[in-house]
């Protein structure tokens, strides 16, 4: 139950963290919707948590960890391990997670 469930939330922010940097690399190289994310991930063998290929979905996902985890903002601002996220990519995320 909710030992579990602390686990595996413990165990996503962890993995979503780990991409931070690799995220930042993709996005400087011109990959900054979700879509063109999830693609570059799967490009460079970069498999899910779970072992699957990326989505748009996925990438969606990671990307709300980051900003739960204070690495990114709406407004781009963030310290030295911030990752920016393209601003199509985050009104999208605005949708679903309350940016911090």
């Amino acid at each position: 139950g909710v030992a579990l469930r602390a686990a595996v939330t413990a165990n996503a922010k962890a993995f979503a963290q780990d991409l931070a940097p690799l995220i930042a690399d993709i996005r400087k190289a011109g990959h900054t919707s979700l879509r063109a994310m999830a693609a570059e991930l799967t490009a460079r063998g970069i498999q899910t948590r779970r072992g699957g290929e990326w989505c748009v979905g996925s990438v969606r996902g990671v990307l709300g960890r980051l900003v739960e985890a204070c690495l990114v903002d709406s407004e781009f601002r963030a310290g030295a391990n911030a990752v920016p996220i393209a601003q199509d990519s985050l009104q999208r995320l605005d949708r679903l997670y309350v940016l911090v």
